[in-house]
């Protein structure tokens, strides 16, 4: 049995013609990988590992606000799969 995941992806293949993508929640479970648009689109150089990059020459201008939207929308997440997997 696979332990779902999830996390906060850009798919840089996705770029449109201004130059930024969207932030997608990602769910893998067994080995399927499910994403959900969180209708936040960023360049690519703003987006570091997992969040919004606050700091730095790239830093996105509203950083710390969708951060903290990320954070809730992936506390949801959590505790929708938690009641899932009960």
């Amino acid at each position: 049995m696979f332990i779902p995941s999830l996390s906060f992806v850009i798919l840089p293949k996705k770029i449109n013609k201004n130059g930024t993508t969207t932030i997608y929640l990602q769910y893998i479970n067994n080995r399927k990988t499910n994403r959900l648009s969180c209708n936040i689109r960023i360049m690519p150089s703003q987006w570091s590992e997992h969040f919004i990059k606050e700091k730095g020459k790239n830093a996105h201008a509203q950083a710390k606000e969708l951060n903290s939207l990320l954070r809730r929308e992936m506390e949801r997440a959590e505790k929708i799969v938690l009641n899932l997997l009960k």
